[in-house]
């Protein structure tokens, strides 16, 4: 995988910001009302350079009805206003509004939906899911990864979904996840049953290489996700690949069939990585459907057969790569399919 740089691959610059609204005006000013603190005067957001400061000086008045609360999301810290009319968004500064907000907004920030990762199985199996963090990264495992087993694995039941939180870093290499299907037998959450996504390659096991970097990224004043599917057998060298895919290198690092995706209102390239393992590329036993590892473009959001959906060599050219990105604090899912 190659890891973002401002050398590398030209990232998508968008302008439209993902925040979550929260409320409207009348159920803010009911949460302000029920936690006993006064209501600020009527003053309308202002729409120059400076923000407006909102102050609490009475208990009978009403807030401009124009204010919608704006939650934190992505790399934000704070809670702030919006303008719904003029669209001009700016800082509460008044302390106690800014607590009665930050308040309101946590309520709205519980766990499951505090997570950047979901992960699906759809394998019709017991899925034991492993990661490996990025330096300085850790993962809290959420709502339905049941118990970790050592603290870096999951079992996964049929048509589980698990939501995780993994945290910032700008180490390098980035983080890895890894699965492999269980027996009934061995699903105890033992201590010999977690998987060591670090040495997937060298096990044979599909690598899912999300890169958790903090904001800024990619043109947002918040954290984003970098994310492909490698396929790379451990020995595996460009040259090796010219001469003959990679033939006695190790074998491909593949064993289960997974797409990658990213959740949110801007639709980023889906990755779909699906067997059976073959003869297609040579002897290395890579997937045969894992799009074009020939192919210079990658798949748009609805994903494509044909383009270049994961990485069958490191590929250090700079065009092609099959890595995107979830922008503006978005998740990445990762989906584990039925077959081989």
């Amino acid at each position: 995988m190659i890891e973002p740089s401002t050398t590398g691959r030209a990232a998508p610059v968008r302008s439209l910001a993902l925040r979550r609204a929260f409320a409207g005006s009348l159920g803010f000013i009911a949460f302000v009302i029920a936690c006993g603190l006064a209501i600020p005067s009527p003053v309308a957001a202002a729409d120059g350079a400076t923000p407006q400061i909102i102050h609490l000086t009475g208990s009978s008045e009403t807030i401009e009805p124009d204010l919608k609360l704006l939650c934190p999301q992505g790399g934000a810290t704070q809670p702030r206003f919006e303008n719904v009319t003029t669209g001009k968004i700016f800082a509460i500064y008044d302390p106690k509004l800014e607590a009665v907000a930050e308040k309101a907004c946590g309520s709205s920030l519980a766990a499951p939906e505090s997570s950047n990762v979901q992960i699906l199985n759809t394998t019709g199996k017991l899925l034991l899911v492993g990661f490996a963090p990025q330096a300085g990264a850790k993962i809290t495992w959420g709502a339905g990864c049941g118990t970790p087993i050592k603290g870096t694995s999951v079992i996964l039941p049929v048509n589980g979904n698990c939501r995780a939180m993994v945290t910032d870093s700008v180490a390098n290499p980035g983080s890895r996840f890894c699965a492999a299907i269980v027996s009934v037998a061995s699903s105890g959450a033992s201590s010999s049953g977690a998987l060591d996504c670090s040495k997937a390659q060298q096990q044979n096991r599909t690598l899912i290489e999300p890169y958790f970097q903090p904001g800024p990224c990619v043109g947002y004043n918040a954290s984003c996700i970098w994310y492909d599917i490698s396929v790379i057998p451990a020995n595996c060298t460009d040259a090796d690949w010219s001469s003959n895919y990679c033939a006695n290198t190790g074998g491909a690092a593949y064993n289960l069939p997974v797409t990658l995706s990213c959740a949110g209102a801007l639709p980023e390239p889906t990755y779909i990585c699906k067997g059976p393992a073959g003869s297609k590329y040579g002897s290395a036993k890579y997937p045969g459907n894992c799009g074009n590892p020939n192919a210079s473009y990658r798949p748009g959001p609805s994903g494509s057969p044909t383009a270049l959906n994961a990485y069958f060599y490191p590929d250090d050219n700079s065009y092609g790569q099959p890595n995107a990105v979830c922008p503006n604090g978005q998740a990445l899912t990762i989906t584990f399919l039925p077959g081989l």
